[in-house]
């Protein structure tokens, strides 16, 4: 019990401290853990993952919409959640920034253990490295090592920075540069055109 709740808290944390190896861990135990990794702390905590203000919205959007469906028509109710210690509605923003997150994260996820599994790891076993990966958590089954393939290495790393800044920021940057390069390339040869040298 002292081992399992020790690495159940720090998968749930990000905190990436193991007293044990998982080698000797059954499926279901790799299971729960893969879920606390993908699903993380607290919303404006440092760990990594969902982040469980997230879950959250996602269920009571989910309990509003089977509500929903035995209101009478027209009937109309706010969704409300705590954040912090204050009590708020969920407004469309928030909700277009949970589903952008959460469809994202679980698009590189996809894309990341389907990328170990071409390396021929098992399910399991690429599910539970590249959650933690993604959250970037720091467990490992023994897949991420100085030894493994470029791919897995180079994949791993990308879902890391991804996950971390909550993949919009990269891509937001990525588009930055090339635009910022655009520009000074347009810059260039209008100046060129116009006769001074580059």
């Amino acid at each position: 019990m002292r081992h399992s709740a020790f690495q159940a808290i720090s998968a749930l944390t990000g905190t990436g401290f193991s007293t044990v190896s998982f080698d000797n861990w059954n499926n279901f135990g790799l299971l729960i853990m893969t879920i606390l990794m993908i699903l993380g702390g607290m919303m404006d905590s440092t760990s990594g993952g969902l982040k469980l203000f997230r879950v959250f919205v996602i269920w009571k959007i989910i309990i509003h919409q089977i509500k929903n469906y035995f209101k009478p028509e027209g009937s109309i109710f706010h969704i409300e959640v705590y954040k912090g210690i204050s009590k708020k509605k969920i407004s469309y923003d928030t909700l277009k920034d949970v589903i952008a997150v959460v469809f994202m994260y679980f698009l590189i996820y996809t894309i990341g253990v389907l990328v170990l599994l071409s390396y021929g790891y098992s399910m399991e076993d690429s599910m539970f490295e590249y959650a933690s990966a993604l959250s970037a958590v720091g467990l490992s089954v023994g897949i991420t090592t100085p030894n493994s393939p470029l791919g897995v290495i180079w994949i791993e790393t990308l879902g890391m920075y991804l996950g971390r800044l909550e993949f919009f920021v990269i891509f937001f940057a990525v588009i930055k540069i090339f635009r910022d390069i655009k520009d000074i390339i347009q810059i260039k040869i209008s100046n060129f055109r116009g006769g001074e040298p580059f």
